[in-house]
């Protein structure tokens, strides 16, 4: 019995250690977060009222199942709205835990109706980074301010754990189909070829595909596999250092999905972003003045609201409403994200070679 606590304890203070984040830290990642939430990811479901109740097709174990159809247009308004404000508050380091399990709850609530149609999606990490930073008030675990804590370890632990699991069952699944050393069956062009002919996923780099030689494309699989399976064994090593690299892999991973594949994942973006925050960037986001981070979100806030209303969509969704400039954008986005990930790493190598010199 000693031996399994110990056990117990060794693996839980590994993750831990490799995941764990300072409070400067914290609060930069709150500001990039709900600045770039209301700019980009508020929610775009104001149209499900206009479906037929005769579509309406949600999952058995749902709560939405317990619906007799789509709801009205008042009823997702209401939720949009809740979405913004709740974001606006915690920005504004206000409730922050109250209005980010209130968050949680509407993202989870519209989510279940916009996947009402027999078809799920893989947005969920967004909402979980919501509730678990929300259940540990938006700090380290460990801060004088964070008072009653919900969770036994940090917020941004259970946040990684998550991200393991989820891109563990994806490999898996991909595993058992994928490796199977047959170079006239691949699995990565099973995803391209129907998406290319029949979803016009045709933008940026998917013409490479057709020059790419087959070991390569058959390496691809192999690659997709590995990198899906590894979060928990670079999580073990109790290495921060070992857990960007992880995260900076995984950035790049959707990177290439987006450029090849028109796959964006784009809300995994933000999730990502709270692992390779470089200290660099984390002191110039802070020192931005409150008064101008306020106003900013308040303004972003209002008109996202005012456009919910009169147009029933979000900014971005006005501005680039076609497939192609949407796409565009999500590459660009995933290429800064990759960019600061990298920023994150070349400052850390750097100031461990510095500080091998000294000694």
């Amino acid at each position: 019995m000693t031996f399994l606590v110990r056990l117990y304890r060794e693996i839980w203070g590994r993750v831990i250690s490799a995941t764990s984040l300072n409070e400067e830290t914290h609060n930069a990642y709150r500001k990039l977060f709900v600045f770039f939430s209301l700019l980009i990811f508020v929610p775009n479901l104001m149209w499900i009222h206009q479906i037929p109740d005769l579509l309406f097709n949600p999952p058995k174990l749902s709560f939405v199942a317990l619906f007799s159809g789509f709801p009205n247009y008042f009823f997702l308004l209401l939720f949009h709205i809740i979405v913004v404000f709740s974001l606006i508050l915690i920005g504004l380091n206000k409730y922050k835990r109250e209005v980010g399990i209130l968050c949680f709850i509407s993202l989870i609530v519209l989510s279940g109706f916009k996947y009402s149609f027999g078809k799920i999606d893989h947005i969920i990490l967004y909402p979980f980074a919501v509730l678990c930073l929300s259940l540990t008030n938006w700090r380290p675990i460990n801060s004088t301010q964070t008072k009653r804590s919900l969770l036994p370890i940090p917020g941004e632990t259970l946040l990684a754990i998550f991200i393991g699991f989820g891109m563990f069952t994806a490999g898996i699944l991909k595993a058992y189909n994928w490796v199977d050393f047959d170079t006239e069956y691949s699995g990565f062009l099973g995803w391209f070829y129907p998406g290319y002919y029949n979803m016009g996923r045709t933008h940026l780099f998917a013409d490479v595909i057709f020059y790419l030689p087959e070991i390569l494309i058959e390496s691809l699989d192999y690659f997709a596999v590995l990198f899906e399976l590894s979060p928990f064994l670079f999580l073990l090593t109790g290495k921060k250092t070992f857990w960007k690299i992880w995260v900076v892999l995984a950035c790049f991973f959707h990177l290439s999905n987006t450029a090849l594949l028109n796959i964006p994942f784009t809300y995994h973006l933000l999730v990502f972003l709270l692992f390779v925050l470089p200290i660099s960037l984390v002191k110039l986001i802070n020192n931005i003045s409150n008064r101008v981070f306020t106003y900013s979100i308040f303004f972003i806030g209002f008109i996202q609201i005012g456009l919910l209303i009169a147009y029933e969509q979000p900014m971005i969704d006005l501005l680039f409403a076609d497939s192609q400039s949407r796409i565009y954008i999500d590459f660009i986005l995933w290429l800064l994200v990759y960019l600061v990930g990298l920023w994150n790493l070349i400052e850390i190598f750097k100031n461990r070679r510095l500080s091998n010199t000294h000694v």
